[in-house]
């Protein structure tokens, strides 16, 4: 990178910029949107018999958490008994682990794969051709260990703890999502970073946890798996330092696009700039940001 003195414009220009997740175990400045704050205690929310989520298909549950200090099998997301394959995504019986179960299959992450007191990202995925559990942490996928079978019980779907009033989760939870078929990587990482519409093919349950007030949890599909507040005020409501909700870009043509944002920036010492870019194609010194009349490229 060059370094000049500059009194004319600055142009910024970018040219195929969109959204690019970072992978890895960061903690997020707050996000958009709210989530809800579980005590640990006997906080829960019940989404009813939640026959939409009741498959015997291949299933992928998704969540974005803010764990407190870690305490065994604490429940993110749990379907119940009378499900004909439940499954549940939960902190494990490693530290700061997490764990998934699908009918008698169950696996968990080594320690320390997530963070508490950060928001983490947690994926957990059965394939029913295989028989196999996939969970991946931020983006990234997890070796997998064996963990004690840890069982299903009631007759709801719950958010935050265990239908036998236990495993209550300690901490914050925020974009809940639940799919009826296997989600790739690249899904994962297309997705967690921003809320969807909801209707999306496939999704049988999202929970984006944006209201303010209330005792009720709404899912954005059309399945009215609505959740129901339990032991929680409208306190619990918090703003989420997830990393979710409404992320826009700009999308430039490469042939004659750009943005002038005016001279008020004039460096004459040294400057750092950075910017999160994906490039569509491939052509030689492209400008991402650049000022004065002897724009140079970086």
């Amino acid at each position: 990178m060059k370094t000049k003195t500059y009194s004319s414009s600055i142009i910024f220009l970018l040219l195929a910029a969109s959204f690019v997740a970072f992978f890895g175990t960061p903690a997020f400045a707050d996000g958009a949107g709210n989530c809800l704050d579980f005590d640990g205690v006997d906080d829960y929310v019940d989404c009813g018999s939640g026959s939409s989520l009741d498959f015997t298909g291949s299933v992928t549950v998704e969540a974005w958490i803010k764990p407190g200090p870690h305490s065994n099998y604490e429940r993110i997301f749990a379907t119940h008994n009378n499900f004909d394959s439940p499954y549940c995504l939960t902190r494990g019986d490693n530290t700061n682990s997490i764990a998934f179960a699908w009918r008698g299959y169950e696996r968990q992450t080594p320690a320390n794969a997530i963070t508490p007191g950060v928001w983490n990202h947690v994926v957990a995925i059965f394939d029913t051709t295989n028989n196999a559990i996939t969970i991946y942490i931020n983006g990234v996928e997890q070796s997998l260990e064996s963990i004690t079978d840890f069982g299903f019980s009631g007759t709801t779907v719950w958010i935050g703890g265990k239908q036998n009033n236990s495993r209550f989760f300690n901490g914050r939870i925020d974009e809940v999502r639940v799919w009826k078929e296997l989600r790739s990587e690249t899904e994962i990482r297309q997705n967690m970073y921003r809320e969807l519409s909801g209707s999306e093919s496939n999704l049988k349950g999202y929970w984006r946890f944006n209201e303010t007030s209330g005792t009720t949890l709404d899912d954005a599909t059309s399945y009215n798996n609505d959740g129901t507040l339990h032991n929680m005020s409208s306190n619990d409501w918090v703003t989420s330092g997830a990393f979710a909700g409404p992320r826009n870009a700009l999308d430039f043509d490469g042939s004659n696009d750009y943005v002038d944002v005016g001279n008020g920036i004039s460096p004459t010492s040294q400057i750092t700039l950075e910017a999160w870019i994906y490039k569509s194609a491939t052509s030689s010194k492209p400008c991402i940001y650049g000022f004065g009349d002897d724009v140079q490229s970086f």
